[in-house]
């Protein structure tokens, strides 16, 4: 739930998990990345490379940006 409110206003970007920040306009506004990796994704070579592309564009645009990592699918037979 996203609830604009004059005390709390955003705006959410969803990227494809292909995306490497091409559009640095994205993070120039940008006060926080929040970056997702499934954790059933592997090998996560992939996974890394775009993390290190889009951070790096990211903080490029915006030097005082906040980076979040956020690990999905964890609770799988795999982490058990």
């Amino acid at each position: 739930v996203v609830d604009h409110t004059p005390l709390c206003r955003f705006t959410v970007w969803d990227f494809p998990g292909d995306y490497y920040g091409e559009d640095e306009d994205v993070f120039g506004g940008s006060t926080s990345l929040i970056f997702v990796v499934d954790a059933q994704d592997e090998p996560y070579d992939h996974v890394l490379q775009s993390f290190t592309t889009v951070v790096t564009r990211a903080l490029e645009s915006n030097p005082n940006v906040v980076i979040e990592v956020f690990i999905n699918k964890v609770d799988g037979e795999l982490f058990l």
